[in-house]
C-alpha cells in the first residue's frame, strides 16, 4: 500500500491532469471555463483521496495498486470538497456518499452553463439537507443534456435510485471518445433460424430471414428485457473484472451488446461492439470466438422463446459470419448514432414518471418509523410499503411507478441492518401471510433471530410456498424484539 504522502501526491497529480483534460474535452468561454475551475468534488474511499469526475478507466487503474473499489453501490465515502461555482454542496449531503453518485454530479457541474449553474446555486441555497440522489435530480432538470438529452426537447430524465448505470451511458460514450482517438462501433453479425408454434399440438414451422424480419422489433426488446438485471447492484457487480478479460484488455473491446437485426432484408442476431480503434483480423478471430460462446447466455444455450400474436417463436443462433466495421466505413453513423447503437433502450429507462418522485432515504432512516417494509421495484423505480399493508395500497403502489401486470415484479421484505434470507421467490403474493411475518418479526428477540436464520439458511426447507413455510417457522420462537430483511424475490404480478 502507499504511504498517504504517495496518495496525496497521486490525487494532486489526478486532479491536474483531469482539470487539462476537461477544459480541452469542450470549447468554453472565458466565463464558462472560470466556473468549471471552480467545480469541485473529492471523496475519500478507503483511505484514498479522489477529485471527480473520473472516467471507468481511471477508476479501474486507481483500483489495482489501491484496492479502492469504486464501482460497488455502497455509501462507504467521504466527501471532502464539493464546490459547484461559488456554491458549497458538502454541507448539504449525508456523511456517507456512493462515489459512482458524486462522479455523476461532477460530470454534470462540468457541462453546465453559466446560467444554468447560476439557476442550481439558487436552488441548492434554498434548500436544506439533501441525499445524493436529489442534487442529482435537480442538475438533470436543469442540464438534461449532460444526460445525453437534447436540449428543449420536452424529455426529462429521472434518477431512480436504481438506475444510475443507464444514466451515465452517455458520460461513459463520452469518455471514450476522450480516451480513444479511433473509437468505433463493430457489429459482429450471426445467421439466425426461427421456428413458428401457433399451436403446441402442431410441429414448429422453419420462418425464412426475411419471413422473421417482422419480428424483429419485438425478438429485440425481449432481449433488452432479458439483459436488464432485476437489481441494480448486478450493473456494477464484477463491471470492471470484464475488462481484465482478453477481449477487453487485449482487443480493444468497450462494450458488447447482444440484438437482432434486419440486415438486407433479413433477420440476423447482431452483437454491436464499441472498440477503441480498427480491428486487426486477430482481433476480429479473438472477439468471433468471445461472441460465438456467449452471445444468449442468460437464456439458455441455444435457444429462447418469444411469444408474438402467431404463436411462438423459437431461436436459434449459429456462429458468426459477417464483421462490419465503422473505421474501415464499413458502416457510417453521426455522433447520435453511435449513442443510440451503445444504448438504444436509454430513454426508456431514465424517463420521468410525473407524480412519484423517488425515496432516497436510507435503510436505516426509513426504518426509524416503518420498522418492516415491502420493497416494490420494476422498470428500475422502487416504491415502499409498510407492513402490515392493505391490498389496496399496493396495487396504489405500483400504479405510481407504472408497472403494469405483463411485468414481473422485483419484491424484498426489509428492515433495516438485518440479516438476510437467501434467495426467496414466491409463487403469489400472499399479503395477509406477509403481514404476520411482518408482526412477528417486530417482536423478536435478538438472541432468538440467530437461530431463526440458521434455520432460513437451511436448504432443506425450502419448498414451493416459502411464505407460508416461513410463517410456520416464525410460529415455533416465543414473541421476541428483532428487526429483520429479506433478500430479493420474484413475483408474476397477475398473481397479485
Amino acid at each position: 500500500m502507499k504511504t498517504g504522502k504517495a496518495c496525496r501526491k497521486e490525487y494532486r497529480c489526478c486532479e491536474k491532469m483531469q482539470m487539462e483534460t476537461g477544459r480541452a474535452w469542450k470549447s468554453v468561454g472565458t466565463s464558462e471555463e472560470k466556473i468549471r475551475r471552480k467545480n469541485r468534488i473529492v471523496v475519500e474511499k478507503d483511505g484514498v483521496q479522489i477529485s471527480l469526475p473520473m472516467s471507468d478507466a481511471e477508476m479501474m487503474r486507481l483500483k489495482k495498486p489501491e484496492y479502492c473499489d469504486l464501482f460497488l453501490p455502497m455509501y462507504t465515502a467521504r466527501c471532502l470538497v464539493a464546490e459547484a461555482g461559488t456554491a458549497d454542496l458538502r454541507g448539504k449531503l449525508p456523511e456517507g456518499v456512493w462515489v459512482q453518485e458524486m462522479n455523476l454530479l461532477a460530470y454534470m457541474l462540468q457541462q453546465f452553463e453559466p446560467q444554468q449553474m447560476e439557476c442550481f446555486q439558487k436552488k441548492i441555497s434554498a434548500a436544506s439537507k439533501m441525499h445524493p440522489g436529489e442534487m442529482l435530480n435537480l442538475a438533470l432538470a436543469i442540464c438534461p443534456e449532460a444526460a445525453g438529452v437534447e436540449k428543449d426537447s420536452g424529455f426529462c430524465p429521472q434518477y431512480t435510485g436504481e438506475n444510475l448505470f443507464d444514466l451515465m451511458e452517455y458520460k461513459r460514450f463520452q469518455d471514450w471518445k476522450r480516451e480513444h482517438v479511433s473509437f468505433q462501433i463493430a457489429k459482429f453479425y450471426f445467421p439466425v433460424t426461427v421456428m413458428q408454434t401457433s399451436d403446441p399440438s402442431f410441429d414448429p414451422v422453419e420462418l425464412t430471414a426475411a419471413e422473421a424480419a417482422a419480428y424483429q422489433q419485438q425478438i429485440s426488446e425481449m432481449i433488452a428485457r432479458n439483459l436488464q438485471p432485476d437489481s441494480s447492484w448486478s450493473d456494477w457487480e464484477g463491471y470492471d473484472r470484464l475488462y481484465e478479460l482478453a477481449p477487453y484488455k487485449e482487443h480493444s473491446l468497450l462494450y458488447e451488446r447482444a440484438d437482432v437485426e434486419v440486415w438486407n432484408g433479413e433477420l440476423w442476431g447482431v452483437i454491436v461492439a464499441g472498440a477503441g480503434r480498427l480491428l486487426t483480423e486477430k482481433d476480429i478471430e479473438v472477439l468471433k470466438k468471445h461472441f460465438d460462446g456467449g452471445i444468449w447466455d442468460g437464456w439458455g444455450e441455444h435457444s429462447m422463446e418469444v411469444p408474438s400474436p402467431k404463436g411462438c417463436l423459437q431461436l436459434f443462433l449459429s456462429n458468426c459470419t459477417e464483421v462490419r466495421q465503422q473505421a474501415k466505413g464499413e458502416q457510417v453513423f453521426t455522433e447520435k448514432e453511435m449513442f443510440l447503437c451503445q444504448s438504444p433502450y436509454f430513454r426508456s429507462r431514465i424517463q420521468m414518471i410525473t407524480g412519484w418522485k423517488p425515496d432516497f432515504r436510507r435503510d436505516r432512516e426509513y426504518g426509524k418509523r416503518h420498522p418492516v417494509w415491502l420493497e416494490l421495484s420494476c422498470n428500475r423505480r422502487c416504491v415502499r410499503v409498510p407492513l402490515p399493508a392493505e391490498r389496496d395500497q399496493v396495487a396504489e403502489e405500483l400504479k405510481r411507478i407504472q408497472a403494469n401486470p405483463e411485468q414481473r415484479l422485483y419484491i424484498r421484505i426489509k428492515a433495516p441492518d438485518l440479516f438476510p434470507i437467501h434467495d426467496l421467490r414466491l409463487s403469489a403474493m400472499d399479503l395477509p401471510a406477509l403481514n404476520q411475518i411482518a408482526e412477528q418479526v417486530q417482536r423478536m428477540r435478538s438472541e432468538e433471530a440467530g437461530r431463526f436464520h440458521e434455520i432460513l439458511l437451511d436448504k432443506n426447507w425450502r419448498g414451493p410456498n416459502r411464505v407460508e413455510r416461513i410463517r410456520e417457522i416464525l410460529e415455533r420462537f416465543p414473541e421476541e424484539e428483532k428487526e429483520h430483511k429479506m433478500e430479493p424475490m420474484k413475483v408474476d404480478m397477475r398473481q397479485i
